[in-house]
Formats: structure tokens, sequence, C-alpha cells
């Protein structure tokens, strides 16, 4: 899946039966998270869960994955 393309994962059913499109889960290895963190960047949002990581800049898409707080309740990825 091309990074930037809407391709979103969500720790929890609830947020993402807010979009269309096809619902789906994936199993994680162990691991996986800490993996996406390591490359990961933030965007701007106020008490952002990982605010350590750096924000996100142009260009972002093709070595990082970005982790985005919505509402401060729910992370989730776009590669």
């Amino acid at each position: 899946m091309p990074a930037g393309t809407e391709t979103f994962v969500s720790p929890t059913e609830a947020f993402a039966q807010n979009y269309s499109g096809t619902l789906f889960e994936i199993k994680l290895n162990p691991g996986t998270v800490s993996q996406l963190e390591s490359i990961g960047v933030r965007n701007a949002a106020s008490a952002h869960p990982l605010g350590n990581l750096p924000l996100v800049q142009k260009g972002w898409k093709e070595t990082n994955c970005l982790l985005q707080s919505r509402r401060n309740t729910d992370k989730y990825w776009t590669r």
C-alpha cells in the first residue's frame, strides 16, 4: 500500500467504523508497534501521546510512518 492514500490503521474498531471502506482486522506480531514508532513522525495535535517524536515534514512518506492523534483518544498510522 503506498503511503498517503488514506490507508489508516486504528487500535479500536469503533473509531474505524466512522470511515467508509472495507474494515478488516490485522494481527500484529509482538514488537510491531515499537518498530512503527521507531520510524514515526507525528502530527501537531496538542497533548500528542507520542510527543517525543519529530513533527511530520514534507517527504515523510519516503522513510517514515505518520502517527496521528485525533481527539486525544486514538492513534492510528498511515504509511
